[in-house]
């Protein structure tokens, strides 16, 4: 029998058992809704966001804003979490609350300084690199490539000259543009055929 139940049915402390049954009963449902959303891909995409969003400003020296990101991160971080377990919950009940070692390592960030500031200055590294590699790619797509101006008769400065004719005694067909005056009339080729 689980050691919970068994406890839970001791009858001399009835109502202190009961609680602390409800209470772990309580705390495995939480921690089985927060293990869904830390590996869903909201919480990922949100966690990604905010590193690469604010993993610029970080080097290897200490700075007070630091210290103002790691609160706004965990702060940002709370809230999500509050809103998706529709729970208060604070820092603390969640360091609290029996967490297998995955969900321990996703969290860690929140409750460590100085991880949190090594993971973002990991991210500022990465993001750096990425940019030098796609700088390096459009470089490379483009070296050698260069095109010739266009010419148009905006760019050359040249408009088209038309030649101004007055409308007076003219006839409809000579209002019409050349393409319809020499107009061939086409003719099918004669089969012969065989009559039989």
């Amino acid at each position: 029998m689980n050691q919970n139940l068994e406890n839970a049915i001791d009858l001399e402390n009835d109502e202190l058992i009961i609680e602390n049954y409800n209470n772990d009963d309580q705390d495995d449902q939480l921690v089985s809704q927060l293990q869904e959303i830390l590996i869903s891909e909201d919480f990922e995409k949100l966690s990604q966001d905010f590193l690469r969003e604010k993993c610029l400003v970080f080097e290897e020296t200490e700075s007070k804003e630091y210290r103002e990101i790691f609160k706004l991160y965990q702060s940002a971080i709370q809230l999500y979490l509050n809103e998706k377990l529709k729970v208060e919950l604070t820092l603390e009940k969640l360091q609290s609350l029996p967490l297998d070692e995955a969900m321990n390592e996703t969290l860690a960030s929140l409750f460590d300084y100085d991880l949190f500031k090594d993971i973002m200055v990991e991210t500022r590294i990465r993001v750096e690199e990425e940019e030098r590699t796609i700088k390096k790619s459009t470089n490379k797509a483009t070296k050698g490539y260069k095109q010739a101006p266009q010419q148009n008769i905006f760019s050359s400065g040249q408009a088209i000259q038309f030649e101004k004719k007055p409308l007076k005694n003219q006839t409809p067909q000579d209002l019409r543009p050349d393409l319809f005056f020499n107009v061939v009339p086409l003719s099918t080729p004669k089969v012969n055929r065989k009559q039989a």
